[in-house]
């Protein structure tokens, strides 16, 4: 179940300042190196978040700003209402994968400098998030016992049980790492192949060029 509208919205906003935080510390020299992202640099990444590459923090905080006046237009029925083009999915579900997808490309970009990632409120969201797409793509049942947070259900849960770091089972469901260092196998891999397609199963630009694991 997606977290609520006031959760995720002050989550995803706390993401993005801290990303743009983030990017006050790259110097010139930085956007080229790459990331655990097949073919991507820190510059690809950046973009992928930000939309563009022109004095890209500052971009950032404007761009926050305006998140922060349309998040606070929706009410409660907007939130729980079906999101313009994303099938059968809520508003607040894709709101929520925004969230997901910037701490994951903070995480890929702190990686690169070797920096910790020490935003649980957003590891959280993430757990929560691949649950519900894991859900729809028929992964599981299984309960996403993690070390540290509460548990998410995959589909109704059940006796299987996937245990470990939070931010491993992240790294793991998005191909980034080996699924065998939790007892998974690709199939966890929301990016995956659909057989018979060289197109990953859940749409995202970044996997799309790379839905293997690959470690950093």
């Amino acid at each position: 179940m997606t977290f609520s509208r006031e959760v995720v919205l002050a989550g995803m906003l706390k993401e993005y300042r801290n990303f743009g935080e983030l990017l006050t510390h790259i110097s010139d020299n930085d956007w080229g190196k790459p990331s655990r992202c097949a073919d991507w640099r820190v510059r690809d990444v950046t973009a992928h978040v930000v939309g563009q590459l022109s004095d890209l923090a500052s971009e950032l905080t404007s761009s926050v700003a305006m998140a922060k006046e349309i998040g606070d237009s929706f009410n409660d029925a907007a939130w729980t209402a079906r999101a313009p083009g994303a099938m059968n999915r809520t508003l607040g579900f894709a709101m929520e994968g925004l969230w997901f997808d910037t701490y994951l490309h903070a995480d890929d970009i702190r990686n690169i400098f070797r920096i910790p990632t020490r935003d649980r409120e957003g590891l959280v969201a993430s757990v929560s998030y691949l649950a519900q797409l894991l859900t729809e793509q028929d992964w599981g049942p299984a309960t996403l016992a993690l070390t540290g947070i509460r548990s998410f259900n995959v589909g109704n849960g059940g006796e299987r049980f996937v245990t470990g770091e939070p931010l491993t089972f992240v790294l793991v469901a998005t191909g980034r790492a080996d699924p065998a260092v939790i007892g998974l196998d690709e199939t966890v891999n929301i990016y995956r192949p659909v057989a018979g397609s060289a197109e990953p199963k859940a749409a995202s630009s970044t996997t799309r060029k790379n839905w293997s694991w690959r470690t950093g």
